[in-house]
């Protein structure tokens, strides 16, 4: 699960309409291997998100 998966998530929630806003709502998000990455982590930090 990359940043952009993350993001994508957020978007298919929102027009689903069962969050305008599922990351800040403090969902906790999982994901398999290939996404402990410096990337990834840092894009968790910065946006709040906990993972």
């Amino acid at each position: 699960m990359g940043v952009e998966t993350v993001e994508k998530g957020q978007n298919r929630f929102k027009r689903l309409a069962i969050s305008e806003d599922i990351l800040g709502a403090q969902s906790i998000i999982t994901a398999d291997t290939g996404f402990a990455n410096e990337t990834n982590m840092q894009y968790l930090h910065d946006n709040d998100i906990n993972a």
